[in-house]
């Protein structure tokens, strides 16, 4: 609650502390957080990060993540821990079914299997690529589904780390986010539930967000090119990912331009938005399945008030129930929420940090422990988190210089222990 909240709360703790009638007694309060949370908006980053000797070699860190991600994604199909080698994760015998079932079918019947019916046609760009190396290789639906979370724990763990080092312009705070994303619920989960196609969504999402961070001033036809692509890559991919990262880019593009007066930012995120819903709408018509529309309203249905009343008690299930807990994840929570509330709006790299966590909060409330479980996959955790971690280690190592060092690698183990623990519990 502090993660989505948190942000709101020390805006609305701000405004009553400039009350004459309660501000002194909220002020008597609140002064210790208060003071805490100064010193974390005084730290520079910059020099935290050159203090911190451990993370100098940022492109050793990246590999490191990428081999990681892709031991941990082995482990499970261990034939001493998988003697059976049963496919792991729920939703692995449903992609298995599918990509089956295209390979049973004439070539253009495929590809239209894979856009009206597989997953009522929400992944095709997912599924048609797989489909293709079934053909390619003559190897089983079985084994491709096997080698997914292979490939796509190392793709993540790079879109993030490109993402970071984009945005906030450092390569070694890069290399610490690239490392906590391979030891994240971003892949426990991922695994444990088989939720491929919504993996590489994110890892797509990052780098839309990263092109979106480096759009000019001006008109930019590549990077204009590259939005449009990667929009229609994340539609295809997975539309609920989409929804969530086009009302997050739209809300920050308005942003841009309530500050600078020009508008270029807000009609290409229109433009972009409107050139998704028409292909959306043209699958519709061509091959029969739902629209994103009317997929959202299915699932929104059962949001309401009785969800925001009860939301205390989702939030519990959707953490530690939903997903068998890999989502309590209590460090990454707990780091998570330190930089957002002192993410200066300012910065436009903080400032979507801050819009992608509140955008999400909104609706989560209104929905029940298992999408809102979607929605915390779908935040930017492993950012949020390396950024916090960064700030505390700044408090922490005043005077001893060791200390950051240290604290960020008792945090890499204890997160690679949490990762080592969910693959080997599967």
């Amino acid at each position: 609650m502090g993660l989505l909240y948190g942000r709101l709360l020390v805006y609305g703790v701000a405004r009553i502390r400039r009350s004459k009638a309660v501000g002194p007694t909220v002020a008597s309060f609140v002064g210790p957080v208060a003071r805490l949370v100064r010193s974390l908006r005084s730290v520079n980053l910059d020099e935290a990060l050159e203090s911190a000797k451990i993370l100098q070699h940022p492109q050793l860190m990246l590999a490191l993540a990428v081999a990681s991600s892709a031991i941990l994604a082995f482990m499970p199909y261990r034939p001493d821990i998988n003697p059976s080698g049963s496919l792991v994760g729920i939703d692995s015998p449903l992609y298995q079914d599918w990509l089956s079932q295209m390979l049973s079918r004439p070539f253009p019947d495929a590809i239209e299997y894979a856009f009206a019916e597989a997953a009522l046609g929400s992944r095709p760009l997912f599924l048609i690529p797989l489909y293709l190396i079934s053909l390619l290789q003559g190897i089983q639906p079985g084994q491709v589904v096997e080698a997914l979370p292979i490939a796509l724990g190392p793709i993540l763990s790079a879109a993030s780390f490109l993402f970071v080092r984009s945005g906030q312009g450092s390569e070694r705070l890069a290399g610490l986010t690239a490392v906590l994303t391979a030891f994240s619920f971003n892949f426990t989960v991922g695994m444990w539930g088989g939720y491929y196609a919504n993996w590489l969504a994110l890892a797509e999402a990052y780098l839309f967000l990263t092109v979106l961070l480096s759009f000019p001033q001006y008109f930019s036809l590549p990077k204009f090119a590259a939005l449009m692509g990667l929009s229609l890559a994340i539609l295809l991919t997975h539309p609920w990912t989409w929804v969530l990262v086009l009302t997050v880019s739209l809300v920050f593009s308005i942003s841009i331009t309530k500050e600078t007066k020009q508008h270029s930012y807000t009609w290409i995120m229109v433009t972009v938005i409107l050139a998704g819903l028409t292909v959306d709408f043209l699958k519709n018509w061509t091959f029969g399945p739902r629209t994103v529309a009317e997929d959202l309203a299915t699932k929104t249905s059962i949001a309401g008030i009785h969800e925001l009343v009860v939301a205390w008690p989702n939030i519990i299930d959707s953490l530690l129930f939903t997903h068998g807990g890999l989502l309590a994840n209590s460090l990454l929570l707990a780091l998570a929420v330190v930089p957002l509330v002192t993410l200066s709006f300012q910065d436009r790299f903080q400032r979507l940090l801050i819009i992608w966590v509140l955008t999400a909060g909104i609706p989560l409330a209104f929905l029940d422990s298992y999408h809102q479980a979607r929605m915390i996959y779908d935040l930017p955790m492993p950012v949020l988190a390396a950024l916090g971690l960064l700030l505390l280690v700044s408090q922490m190592g005043k005077g001893k210089s060791r200390w950051p060092g240290l604290i960020i690698l008792l945090t890499i183990l204890f997160s690679a222990n949490y990762a080592l623990r969910a693959m080997l519990q599967l």
